[in-house]
């Protein structure tokens, strides 16, 4: 099975690499993976699930499967990606009315801000705190990769 383009859904002509995301038995009748195994449904062009294509063609019965790095041996792991394939990504944090001197929450950039100030009575002092809570977001997996290191 070769990767396609995702765009014209054209084979490119090498083969298709897939992530096992759990531990499988020997002799499993399913081996689960990442991305899916999608070929075109109709094996035409045009088909209703062409739009989500991610190989050329249906694996055969009884297939060799040729594996990236071997089973049991350790190894180094890094990320090679493009900075288009991950960005960073906030949340708009819940902004308290009770207890609280001032309050305030603005977006600037794409990135959500929360400033609360709050009167603390046994050091009879205001305290003031800023709070982004963020995370990262894939944008495009495909432009990541695992580049392995044997140790």
């Amino acid at each position: 099975m070769n990767a396609v383009n995702r765009v014209t859904k054209q084979s490119l002509g090498t083969l298709r690499q897939f992530v096992v995301t759990a531990d499988v038995a020997a002799g499993a009748v399913a081996i689960p993976v990442y991305p899916g195994l999608i070929p075109s449904a109709t094996g035409i062009a045009g088909g209703p699930d062409q739009q989500y294509q991610t190989v050329d063609a249906s694996p055969l019965n009884g297939a060799a499967v040729t594996m990236v790095t071997k089973s049991g041996e350790v190894y180094r792991k890094s990320i090679a990606y493009t900075q288009k394939a991950v960005t960073m990504a906030t949340a708009d944090l819940v902004l308290p009315r009770a207890g609280i001197v001032e309050g305030s929450r603005a977006n600037y950039d794409g990135i959500s801000v929360r400033i609360i100030t709050t009167y603390l009575p046994n050091s009879d002092q205001l305290a003031t705190r800023v709070d982004v809570l963020f995370g990262k977001r894939y944008l495009r997996p495909e432009w990541l990769s695992i580049v392995a290191d044997r140790v």
